[in-house]
């Protein structure tokens, strides 16, 4: 099922928000819904595949500052997004610690990919993240031409980023949901998700 919501209460929790939703529609869909346990997103289908087959999750920070992107080497010789696996302490405290690690002031932001890499048994989870001034431990900003994006190795990251950039251009994200093949890009516009194919 999708639903399509508006806020109708927050609640403080601590050091959390609750939010309440109006349903305003809703629909069936075929795809799996994306589900939220131990500090991590996942598709449940998949996830209970990845993990009876030895998956692992992975968290990227997609850094953004003035309309460049943070990229270090991927170890290969081409580019990629900073990234860690995560163990017990979840994808909440292994993206604070990437963070911690650049040396840049930036912010947590919001889940902008989640993909299944089945080739490699990774669940992939990359954060947008705005960054302020200051020089990272390890990479550099750099815009997204053509020439820096060919030399990101990972096929999937180098889609991701490339939808980045039309979106950055436009100032319209969307959150993308799916495989390293393919996928669904939830488009995010004010009280309501548009499902895009």
């Amino acid at each position: 099922m999708v639903f399509d919501c508006a806020i109708f209460k927050t609640v403080e929790a601590g050091d959390h928000v609750i939010l309440i939703g109006e349903v305003k529609g809703f629909e069936a869909a075929t795809a799996p819904g994306l589900g939220y346990a131990r500090g991590a997103y996942f598709t449940p289908a998949v996830e209970a595949e990845a993990l009876s087959q030895g998956a692992h999750l992975v968290v990227s920070a997609l850094i953004e500052r003035a309309g460049e992107v943070l990229l270090v080497d991927d170890g290969n010789g081409g580019l990629t997004l900073p990234q860690r696996p995560v163990g017990r302490e979840g994808a909440s405290q292994a993206l604070l610690q990437l963070l911690e690690t650049s040396g840049l002031n930036a912010d947590p932001g919001f889940i902008y990919s989640v993909f299944e890499d089945s080739g490699h048994l990774h669940q992939h989870i990359s954060f947008l993240c705005q960054a302020a001034d200051g020089a990272p431990k390890q990479g550099c900003f750099t815009p997204l031409t053509e020439s820096t994006l060919m030399e990101v190795t990972d096929p999937a990251l180098r889609i991701m980023l490339e939808r980045f950039a039309r979106e950055s251009r436009l100032g319209n994200y969307g959150v993308f949901y799916g495989t390293q093949v393919s996928g669904d890009v939830r488009k995010i516009v004010p009280d309501k998700i548009v499902s895009e194919r």
